[in-house]
């Protein structure tokens, strides 16, 4: 209810409930709005309704309720000619705390409303302050909130006065014109500048990458680079010749000790591949991108590729599983005397197989049309998800990889667990996070070539026997899709594609209809940005 008392000039105040995502929570912010000068106050009641909403909450809720009353309190106190200061930390007590309010997925139409009774305060001189909760939140809500607040004009029987003659004078009245169209300009300039930041915000998306290790994450981003970012320069590209150097050597020592494991290496070694080993062990790779690795261990690398064991040992899914090696292992050992070169200079197709471990978030920046896209690519070991959290937050879309090939192969950091097994498991944990709801989910199914050529020796039927489609890629592909999206309990819209992340032409035309998605779905509503 609203009263008025014309000795004082307080108006009454405004009750307002915000039911919870989950239907408990239920809360109440008391605000009143001074006609004579800008004033919040809370009255006993809200003290009181407040007071015992606080006993039944914890954590947030409480948190909360103090930074709304703490505010509320700055600003009841601080006259509106004392300085904007104290007053504008008291608008941002309130704002925070509604900002923890909507982080944790309360009904934005609470947020919305209750900014009406804070823009007015920017009317008076008192603006808000561009504080990051101001600009991604305040300003997106209250650009589609359909409401418009204008000073209050005088009531009926003070104009009667004026018209007779009273004690308010003619300019007085004439005063209170001018403020009145004053206070109108004010609010039409913030509306403008309201719908404008909402614009901009429209144009910014935030893309979050996830999947389980080795899925091809990086291998996206570094795409992005050469699609979106005139791709790697010379000094870019030397970069990464230790780490080319690094993966040649560590595929070698893997096959070395899966020939020792399985037993197929004869004994004594002959004398030639006991060299290649020795050489291969004592090697040490040098970070300066300048250094090159010498030729002889180049050469031991391939003898012990092209020892026939090895062949064997790659090619026998029974063997294969035993052991972990990296998905671009072949492609190296194919191009060994090409990196032995004294004046190797990596190419784009080897840094895109260059494989490196993920440690944190990486970010990346680029423009896509007209849309500025900000891409974090975070690791997908199991001890790097725990970082992902700090990620969460507005987030416009999320690419989800799956390495299609990896059905049979199990995890770097647990040899007992399947990977394509774990990345179900970590698939059903993000699409039906809390985090997400709102949220547009591209679902890429990569390493599509790797997965052909595999299909045909390696039957996807072993590892999930339910599956009856025979080598077919097409009835493979499907059959997997099925398994993510039925673990899809939350609903949300999943856009899948097929990709080859090494191919540059693929993800060009897959990360078109990737923007596409994200325009049509996830940037209409900017509050989320």
């Amino acid at each position: 209810m609203i009263m008025n008392d014309r000795g004082n000039g307080l108006n009454a105040m405004v009750a307002m409930f915000l039911p919870s995502v989950s239907g408990v929570v239920v809360w109440s912010l008391i605000v009143l709005w001074a006609t004579a000068s800008p004033i919040v106050a809370v009255s006993y009641e809200a003290r009181s309704f407040l007071k015992t909403e606080i006993v039944r909450k914890k954590g947030c809720v409480e948190r909360a309720t103090h930074r709304i009353l703490e505010g509320t309190r700055q600003l009841r106190t601080t006259a509106p000619s004392s300085g904007n200061t104290l007053r504008a930390r008291g608008i941002t007590g309130v704002l925070g705390a509604l900002q923890s309010l909507r982080a944790r997925s309360y009904n934005g139409c609470f947020v919305s409303s209750t900014l009406k009774f804070f823009v007015p305060l920017s009317l008076e001189g008192h603006s808000v302050p561009p504080t990051p909760f101001v600009r991604h939140t305040v300003r997106p809500l209250t650009s589609y909130v359909q409401h418009r607040r204008t000073p209050p004009t005088k009531p009926s029987h003070d104009r009667e006065k004026l018209k007779m003659g009273s004690c308010f004078s003619s300019e007085a009245g004439t005063g209170d014109l001018q403020n009145d169209r004053s206070a109108r300009l004010k609010t039409t300039r913030i509306d403008k500048q309201l719908e404008e930041d909402a614009r901009k915000l429209r144009k910014e998306c935030k893309i979050l990458l996830l999947g389980s290790g080795e899925s091809g994450k990086s291998t996206i981003v570094k795409q992005m680079k050469i699609i979106h970012q005139n791709g790697f320069s010379q000094t870019e590209l030397l970069f990464y010749r230790p780490q080319i150097y690094r993966n040649l050597l560590d595929s070698a020592r893997t096959l070395i000790a899966a020939l020792q494991e399985n037993e197929l290496l004869p004994a004594p070694l002959p004398l030639d591949l006991a060299e290649a080993s020795a050489k291969i062990d004592g090697a040490m790779v040098n970070e300066d991108y300048k250094s090159v690795l010498d030729a002889s261990i180049v050469r031991a690398c391939e003898k012990i590729w092209a020892y026939p064991a090895t062949k064997r040992m790659v090619e026998d899914p029974a063997l294969f599983h035993t052991f972990y090696l990296m998905d671009s292992a072949e492609y190296f050992f194919e191009a060994a005397g090409r990196i032995s070169s004294p004046d190797y200079c990596p190419t784009e197709s080897d840094v895109l197989r260059a494989r490196t471990k993920t440690t944190g978030i990486f970010e990346t920046r680029f423009t896509s049309g007209n849309l500025q896209i900000h891409m974090f690519d975070v690791g997908g070991q199991r001890s790097e998800r725990k970082k992902w959290i700090h990620c969460f937050e507005a987030v416009t879309s999320i690419i989800f990889c799956v390495a299609l090939s990896e059905y049979d192969q199990v995890l770097l950091e647990e040899s007992g667990q399947n990977r394509m097994e774990e990345s179900l498991v970590l698939w059903e944990s993000v699409v039906n996070s809390r985090w997400f709801v709102r949220t547009s989910v591209v679902l890429f199914l990569n390493k599509v070539d790797l997965f052909k050529g595999k299909l045909g020796r390696v039957p996807l039927g072993e590892y999930f026997p339910e599956y009856e489609g025979g080598p077919d890629p097409s009835k493979a592909a499907k059959f997997i899709l099925y398994k993510f999206t039925k673990l899809n309990r939350a609903g949300l819209k999943v856009y899948p594609h097929l990709t080859q992340a090494t191919d540059t032409g693929n993800i060009r035309l897959v990360f078109a209809a990737v923007k596409e998605t994200i325009l049509q779905n996830a940037l209409q509503d900017s509050g989320i940005l």
